[in-house]
């Protein structure tokens, strides 16, 4: 179980945590989000020797998107061909 802490807070955050209904479980939320992009980082220096910058995480997640987008086309033709193949042999209902 958890304990009771006081923090000050800056009115920006102030004003977006009165809009969450339970404004402990959003702080907890941001703050794992923290400790994990924390985590990654370390990793990543730790594996490669170098700090992870956001101009990295940038090139990872366009790396990322473009190999998402290249299987996803590459189903997509799988998919037509088998379609074709099951026409051909008659296998379509």
């Amino acid at each position: 179980m958890g304990q009771n802490r006081s923090f000050y807070l800056a009115d920006d955050v102030l004003e977006y945590l009165s809009k969450h209904q339970n404004a402990s479980a959003e702080v907890n939320q941001l703050v794992r989000m923290k400790i994990a992009r924390d985590a990654e980082a370390a990793s990543y220096q730790r594996i490669h020797g170098l700090p992870l910058t956001e101009e990295r995480r940038a090139r990872a997640r366009k790396w990322v998107r473009e190999q998402l987008a290249a299987a996803d086309v590459q189903a997509k033709a799988s998919q037509d061909a088998r379609d074709e193949l099951r026409r051909r042999m008659g296998w379509v209902a």
